[in-house]
């Protein structure tokens, strides 16, 4: 890679940090021992990353255990095969530890565990979807990236029973040909205060209590 594609590269936002998704969803999907029969095909994914209408949104589906979530490709700066994580004490049990991105460190989140699911061994598949909250990175462990979704309002249902971000993240839900999906919206679900345990979490017992 040149020293101008790794400029190109490192830049979040705009049209350049698109072609970056671009190229990591090709390169992710493209691979003939990564998919089994019946999985996504590089066609499908050549039309899934053509230029949307108006009114359609693109989303970024993948596996958790045996449910589908998505969550907006915009909100997707980077995928990545599963790293090495450092473990940091004092987290939630969510947080796997963080991880170093080109020099950046990069929390790391089982989203089964945010999600309230049984957490599970990594497997080939797994990978870290790299998400922007605001101006900040949250690495994401999934079970099995999937393809992008092309929705458009039509394809798009509420929550059922409202939603609250902080304690349930799924905002609506995705129906698209035969494929349903949970629209997640993980703003509230990530804020930073939640990664650390409160000291209370922590306290010991004197000898004397």
């Amino acid at each position: 890679m040149s020293p101008a594609d790794e400029r190109t590269r490192r830049r979040p936002g705009g049209a350049r940090a698109q072609a970056a998704l671009e190229t990591a969803l090709r390169d992710f999907f493209a691979d003939p021992e990564e998919l089994d029969a019946g999985d996504l095909g590089l066609g499908e994914l050549g039309e899934a990353r053509g230029d949307t209408g108006a009114g359609v949104l693109e989303y970024l589906s993948f596996r958790l255990a045996e449910e589908r979530f998505a969550l907006p490709i915009a909100q997707i700066r980077e995928i990545i095969k599963v790293p090495l994580i450092t473990r940091v004490p004092r987290t939630e049990p969510f947080v796997l530890g963080v991880l170093s991105l080109r020099g950046t460190i990069v929390p790391v989140v089982d989203l089964r565990m945010l999600l309230r699911q049984p957490a599970s061994p990594q497997t080939r598949r797994s990978r870290v979807l790299v998400y922007m909250r605001g101006g900040e990175l949250v690495g994401l462990l999934v079970d099995e990236v999937h393809h992008v979704l092309r929705l458009g309002e039509a394809d798009i249902e509420a929550h059922p029973f409202g939603a609250r971000p902080e304690v349930e993240p799924v905002m609506g839900v995705g129906r698209k040909d035969d494929e349903i999906v949970a629209l997640l919206d993980l703003h509230a679900a990530l804020a930073a205060d939640r990664f650390v345990r409160r000291r209370q979490d922590h306290a010991v017992l004197s000898p004397e209590g």
